[in-house]
């Protein structure tokens, strides 16, 4: 097994790459096998020997296949003290391999196809391909990786289920399908941090905005490139202002009042907005009373007014600035 320091490397690692938090991980180095390679050596050095003492006068040959074996001996203890065993890494959301200084991760969801014997495991993405061999890991890594690529479907009928790491132990424990989730519960498991709030906690000048979805049960989300949390936010530990990475305002109760441009009245709001608004910036939101709210954008040097009600919203991003990971 990794030590402890590592296995937080490797977390941090595919936390930061996929924007994702991890409870539950596995690391494990590839097994060693000195006595193939101390095999094959001292082969190598039973053959030299034999050649040096033919050849050479038999005291000069005896130190020399002396010499040569103390030589073999120090060979092999070096290499045991450089070689870096390759490292696999598995959770919940997908797996690596570290080989040298190279991280080579892929999440479940872009596995393409996986192929399996009784002794290798070969688990396949686009332009990339990761081969788990059964003599290099002690048994259960082989076994629970198998056992996992059939829940995913690959070998065999896929089932929902969840997973479970022990230093000598993967659990695989099938659930039972649960009921269709909600909106919120879909986005609170999509992103890191998903949290009802008010527009007090946010600032949302200038924000630039990347597209607009109507969802199921009259909820709506606007697709923003970065925001900025205030202190007040239920997410912002730091207790100062940060930038988040993309992320989603998501309205509840959703409703358009109307939409304007200049004094212009809009004819189809919502389908003339979604088709629009990708590259806008976002001026200002007001709350005007009750459940309307005022939503201020740009775009070409046009101003839109948008005007809606909503009985709640919620902000939803994977990372602020003072998270490891944090990239905009």
């Amino acid at each position: 097994m990794a030590k402890p320091s590592e296995a937080a490397w490797f977390k941090d690692t595919y936390e930061w790459r996929y924007k994702t938090t991890l409870d539950d991980t596995l690391t494990v180095e590839k097994l060693s096998h000195p006595q193939e390679r101390r095999l094959i050596m001292g082969l190598l050095w039973i053959a030299l020997s034999t050649i040096i003492v033919t050849i050479l006068p038999a005291l000069t040959g005896v130190l020399v296949s002396v010499f040569m074996g103390v030589a073999v001996g120090l060979s092999d203890v070096v290499l045991s003290a450089r070689i870096t065993p390759d490292t696999l890494f598995i959770c919940r959301e997908g797996l690596g391999l570290k080989t040298g200084s190279t991280f080579l991760t892929i999440p479940f969801i872009d596995i393409q196809h996986v192929s399996t014997d009784a002794q290798k495991l070969v688990i396949q993405r686009e332009n990339a391909e990761l081969s788990v061999s059964k003599r290099d890991y002690p048994p259960h890594v082989f076994e629970g990786l198998k056992q996992i690529m059939q829940a995913e479907g690959f070998l065999g009928q896929a089932y929902p289920y969840r997973i479970y790491f022990t230093p000598d132990h993967i659990a695989i424990e099938e659930k039972p399908a649960s009921k269709e989730l909600s909106t919120h519960e879909r986005f609170s498991k999509h992103f890191r941090y998903y949290d009802e709030t008010t527009l007090d906690t946010l600032d949302l000048a200038n924000t630039r905005l990347l597209g607009l979805k109507r969802l199921k049960e009259r909820t709506a989300a606007i697709e923003f490139k970065s925001i900025k949390v205030l202190r007040a936010h239920p997410s912002n530990e730091a207790m100062k202002q940060q930038k988040t990475d993309r992320g989603m305002l998501v309205f509840s109760a959703f409703e358009v009042v109307s939409l304007t441009v200049g004094d212009t009245l809009i004819a189809k709001p919502f389908k003339t907005l979604r088709d629009l608004i990708h590259g806008m910036t976002l001026k200002a939101v007001l709350k005007e009373s009750g459940k309307t709210y005022v939503m201020t954008m740009e775009n070409s040097e046009k101003m839109y007014q948008l005007r809606f009600t909503a009985t709640a919203l919620y902000v939803g991003f994977n990372a602020l600035e003072s998270d490891t990971w944090y990239r905009v």
